[in-house]
């Protein structure tokens, strides 16, 4: 009997850690400036683009266990105060090069691609690493410090995202009309504007989302109640909405 009971224990562990992730649901959170959390359907959490605490907000308490790094300001590289013992890729090099990344972890596979920083070819902030993280079919961009323009080449690689991370703040990267014509040829289903002012960074020197909000039809606006968003795989979330995420 007793040998029945601790099967049925470790059958219903197997359950709850392996079955339950076939619902499909990927979670978003913010944490503010450039920072993301990607929880994948089999529990895997990628953090993208950490913040130094020295930017104002809030590090996030999320064990981790890949770490995405865009470029080496200290708005996005700072991943000692990240829980648990990840995975760290960055974007990067030391040297200021870029670092090809072609990765595979369970249900993800992540790649980068090459960028600048700038609009005078990386001469002033240098280069950024867009990451493109695929989850299953389930396809989110985020394109990290970027504030150039993109090639042909480059807008074929990034076409039709499920989710779409871009800055929209200016001066360090890209303004709201530059991310909202970006958003017009890459055509994501969902926009999720970060890299702006907020309370937190009142004293830097970019714009708050409004500016980008303008740009909208507030039918296409969406200002999710919570900071953890929930998303099916499978499911049709339209084409072109606006997700104004909460960081706190």
């Amino acid at each position: 009997m007793r040998f029945y009971r601790k099967f049925l224990l470790i059958f219903i562990l197997f359950l709850s850690t392996s079955f339950f992730y076939t619902k499909d649901i990927v979670k978003i959170i913010y944490h503010g400036h450039s920072c993301f959390s990607v929880i994948t359907p089999k529990k895997l959490s990628i953090m993208i683009d950490p913040f130094s605490k020295k930017l104002g907000y809030k590090m996030p308490r999320i064990p981790t266990h890949v770490v995405l790094i865009s470029n080496e300001h200290y708005g996005h590289n700072d991943y000692k105060d990240v829980v648990g013992v990840p995975i760290i890729l960055h974007g990067i090099n030391k040297d200021g090069s870029f670092n090809k990344i072609d990765f595979y972890l369970q249900d993800v596979h992540i790649f980068n691609l090459p960028s600048y920083h700038d609009k005078v070819r990386g001469n002033q902030w240098g280069l950024n690493s867009i990451f493109v993280i695929d989850i299953e079919n389930f396809r989110i961009i985020h394109m990290g410090s970027f504030g150039s323009f993109l090639y042909k080449k480059e807008l074929n690689k990034l076409y039709k995202p499920n989710i779409l991370m871009i800055p929209v703040g200016g001066f360090f990267t890209i303004d709201a009309n530059d991310a909202y014509n970006l958003c017009k040829k890459i055509k994501p289903d969902i926009i999720m504007p970060m890299n702006y002012k907020t309370e937190v960074t009142k004293d830097l020197p970019f714009n708050g989302v409004e500016d980008f909000l303008k740009l909208f039809p507030e039918n296409k606006i969406f200002h999710p109640k919570k900071r953890v968003v929930k998303f099916n795989l499978d499911k049709n979330y339209g084409k072109g909405i606006l997700y104004l995420m909460k960081y706190k």
